[in-house]
């Protein structure tokens, strides 16, 4: 009988360890978690220039040396999947382009050291710039992160509502589990060709 008492609590001990590793790891709370926001002023045209279709090209974050192309991607809603490259960020498609009037505009890529792992070593207040096509370029403020879980696609739902948004979306967690959000007010624009 002692040897069966001495296998349950050393049964016990090993449960309990396993469950605190597992909850180092793999932190409930941590779904849906919204950090503490640095708002900026949201950017306000004098004179909105009206939504374009100019497709952003280039991504570029110096706080964090990102400096990567970005191509069109998309999500099917069917599929549950996302068209991901392994060489450059992907603009979703189905959000807004950057404009100076309203909306989202998703940019997501794989967490590698090349692509969008480093965005995980941001502080609030640094800032992104999107290149579009046109030559155009949008500077956006980071101003708030969310991390959710992969399944979680909100993010697409009204995409053309609110203040415009840069949103940056990469994998998170120690198994890439979770789904980081970046949230960046737009603070300036420039058109280098006019």
């Amino acid at each position: 009988m002692e040897a069966q008492t001495k296998n349950n609590i050393a049964f016990g001990a090993f449960a309990l360890a396993c469950a605190c590793v597992i909850s180092f790891f793999f932190p409930i709370h941590i779904l849906q978690e919204v950090h503490p926001a640095f708002v900026p002023a949201p950017f306000v045209s004098a004179t909105p220039a009206p939504r374009t279709q100019t497709m952003p090209d280039r991504i570029s974050i110096p706080s964090v040396h990102v400096d990567v192309a970005v191509r069109p991607g998309s999500y099917d809603f069917t599929t549950g999947q996302w068209d991901v490259s392994w060489d450059a960020a992907q603009f979703a498609t189905m959000t807004v382009t950057p404009n100076t009037v309203s909306g989202k505009t998703l940019l997501y890529a794989h967490n590698t050291k090349k692509l969008f792992g480093p965005i995980t070593r941001m502080k609030l207040g640094d800032e992104a710039t999107v290149t579009a096509s046109d030559g155009t370029v949008f500077h956006y403020v980071y101003a708030q992160e969310q991390v959710v879980g992969p399944s979680d696609t909100s993010i697409l739902t009204n995409a053309e509502d609110g203040v415009p948004q840069l949103v940056l979306l990469t994998c998170a967690g120690v198994f890439n589990q979770h789904r980081n959000l970046l949230f960046f007010t737009l603070h300036s624009v420039e058109n280098v060709n006019s």
